[in-house]
């Protein structure tokens, strides 16, 4: 028997086999105890945190292939700061 903690209370999974439960259900049995515990708004809050997640890391990924991560434009940066 595995116990999962929700937000405010405790769910319980059981597996006939006495083998853990793969990582994905014990994920999935997570999420839900914390949409029951706290409703609507976690899984609104869950749904924003996860669009704005992939978001951040879109842009990383946009500002890597422009190029903004390389030495060049850091040198620029600071000669640029330093003439201002």
């Amino acid at each position: 028997m595995i116990l999962l903690q929700a937000l405010s209370g405790i769910s319980v999974v059981s597996t006939d086999s006495g083998m853990a439960p793969d990582s994905a259900m014990s994920i999935a049995s997570a999420v839900n105890g914390w949409i029951k515990a706290g409703g609507s708004i976690v899984a609104v809050l869950l749904v924003l945190s996860v669009f704005l997640l992939t978001l951040v890391l879109l842009k990383l990924w946009q500002f890597q292939c422009a190029g903004l991560f390389s030495v060049h434009h850091h040198r620029l940066s600071c000669d640029a700061l330093v003439l201002w």
